[in-house]
């Protein structure tokens, strides 16, 4: 784990609030990376939330998000008390039938417009051991959930570590399918899976 710019925690713009202090984000880091010398855990996705009062439409916002970063997995919920926003490039689940299919995102690169540039970013990540070694932890992992409600010997990775590029990233993505055992549905798949480990780490 590396902390890149402990600057940024004193860069947040105005009204926005932290629920975490710098020194003790830095505290659970020194704990997190412990516990992994440890053998706790292999890798662990620790965040922070950043929040501010927004009088502006959701839809609205949603929509200026989205045209500017095309995520093909993004979504805009309007619930009674609130509005819950998501603009992703990363397809948890896929179901038709009995065929489910998960697609786990480890290693991102930012792009370029300068085409020599973007393809030596492309092939920075497609060389990053770092970058494949978390996702082959994550595919392992959803192989071996997908496993719990998918019939035996039918859970297979189709892709491994495929570069996918967007408009202002590329990415790492894996692909694993399986087939859901005969009476199982897909409430059974999110029960099996969730949360997912590229949000939450390994295992």
């Amino acid at each position: 784990l590396e902390i890149h710019d402990h600057q940024k925690f004193n860069k947040a713009p105005t009204g926005t609030i932290i629920n975490e202090g710098k020194e003790n984000y830095l505290q659970k880091i020194r704990q997190i990376r412990q516990l992994i010398a440890e053998g706790e855990f292999y890798q662990l996705n620790y965040t922070i939330r950043f929040s501010r009062k927004l009088w502006l439409n959701g839809l609205k916002l949603f929509r200026q998000w989205h045209s500017k970063t095309l995520a093909p997995f993004s979504f805009y919920l309007q619930l009674p008390d609130f509005q819950l926003i998501s603009i992703s490039p990363e397809r948890f689940w896929f179901q038709k039938g009995h065929l489910v299919q998960s697609e786990p995102i480890k290693g991102t690169i930012k792009t370029s417009t300068n085409p020599e540039h973007d393809a030596s970013l492309k092939n920075q990540l497609a060389r990053s051991e770092k970058d494949h070694a978390e996702l082959n932890m994550i595919t392992d992992l959803l192989r071996n959930d997908l496993s719990r409600v998918c019939c035996p010997g039918s859970v297979k990775v189709m892709e491994q570590s495929e570069l996918r590029s967007f408009k202002y990233v590329h990415h790492l993505v894996s692909t694993i399918q399986g087939k859901l055992q005969p009476g199982k549905i897909f409430f059974d798949l999110i029960e099996a899976t969730f949360p997912g480990g590229s949000i939450t780490g390994c295992p």
